[in-house]
């Protein structure tokens, strides 16, 4: 997360709004081989290199996100669009990740690990999908770089 902070920090200075969503689509794309690695690797090795691969990339998006929101939205509608953007990440991500997860592997009967992965291979590239369409939206109405 500090490092997220960090990018958050360069790109407020630069004004960067497309940047920022451009880095937190990479994250997403990137923390695909991690989380690969974390699921189905088979040492203590891969799986701590996994975790440390999955934190980092995936906690660019949570910390870049509402920072576009809030550059992007004027001041009045502000607060609900933090709220709105923070509802839906927290429903998808914790609410309905793990329980996609569990209904995975009790559904073909294969263990956690694999199941996991198979959500992280879907929904890491539709993440950053999501905000490629972002990124594009933001540069097309102007207030990107």
């Amino acid at each position: 997360m500090a490092m997220a902070g960090i990018a958050v920090d360069r790109v407020r200075r630069l004004r960067a709004e497309v940047a920022a969503l451009r880095i937190a689509a990479a994250g997403g794309l990137v923390a695909v081989p991690f989380a690969l690695l974390l699921t189905l690797g088979d040492s203590t090795f891969s799986a701590l290199l996994g975790i440390a691969g999955v934190v980092f990339f995936i906690s660019l998006s949570p910390t870049l996100g509402p920072f576009v929101v809030q550059i992007t939205t004027p001041n009045n509608y502000r607060g609900f669009a933090i709220s709105l953007y923070l509802l839906i990440l927290n429903v998808i991500g914790l609410g309905l990740g793990p329980s996609i997860a569990a209904g995975i592997a009790d559904g073909f009967t294969i263990g956690l690990g694999p199941s996991i992965a198979i959500v992280s291979v879907v929904m890491l590239p539709l993440a950053a999908l999501l905000f490629r369409l972002a990124w594009k939206r933001v540069d097309a109405i102007g207030t990107g770089s």
